[in-house]
């Protein structure tokens, strides 16, 4: 069952959990997807900038929050931002950061679809690229893009059986 486009907004205030028919698979796998936490704009022209004081915080949280999650994998983009993000998650659970390249979304979802071991990823992205990882992996276009203030969203996409569930909830 498909729901219609819900806002981020109601999203966050709901916590939502949607449905939809995919591919058969026999083993669950579970996608967690987080954008990066916010980054230093003090300086305009950087085109890789740090995380500020206010994500290293949330860089934190998240790992907070992950840690009873269980993740065995971390995906990131090749930024400064991204990395920071998980690197938290990375040293409690002594995971490696794997780079993906964020211009092949559709191949990283295929590759997220048929994992066989370490079934439990996270990966960290961008506004314009972890709803967009979200719909492919949902097979639908549910989610918009994250707007740029937007740095709390977590998506837990569970898939098992034919079946994708996510879940949208706040850290």
């Amino acid at each position: 069952m498909r729901k219609p486009f819900l806002s981020l907004l109601a999203l966050s205030v709901l916590g939502l959990l949607l449905v939809s028919e995919v591919s058969a698979q026999d083993r669950t796998i579970t996608i967690f997807l987080v954008r990066h936490a916010e980054k230093d704009s003090t300086v305009k022209e950087n085109p890789n900038p740090p995380l500020s004081a206010v994500g290293e915080e949330r860089a934190e949280r998240l790992r907070k929050v992950m840690g009873g999650l269980g993740p065995n994998r971390i995906m990131s983009t090749d930024t400064l931002r991204t990395r920071a993000t998980v690197e938290p998650i990375a040293r409690q659970r002594k995971l490696a950061i794997e780079i993906y390249d964020p211009r092949k979304l559709p191949e990283l979802a295929e590759f997220l679809r048929n994992l066989k071991k370490k079934r439990k990823v996270l990966v960290v992205g961008h506004s314009n690229t972890t709803a967009v990882l979200a719909n492919l992996l949902f097979e639908s276009k549910t989610f918009n893009n994250l707007d740029d203030s937007e740095y709390d969203k977590l998506f837990i996409i569970r898939m098992k059986k034919g079946r994708v569930r996510v879940e949208v909830r706040t850290f």
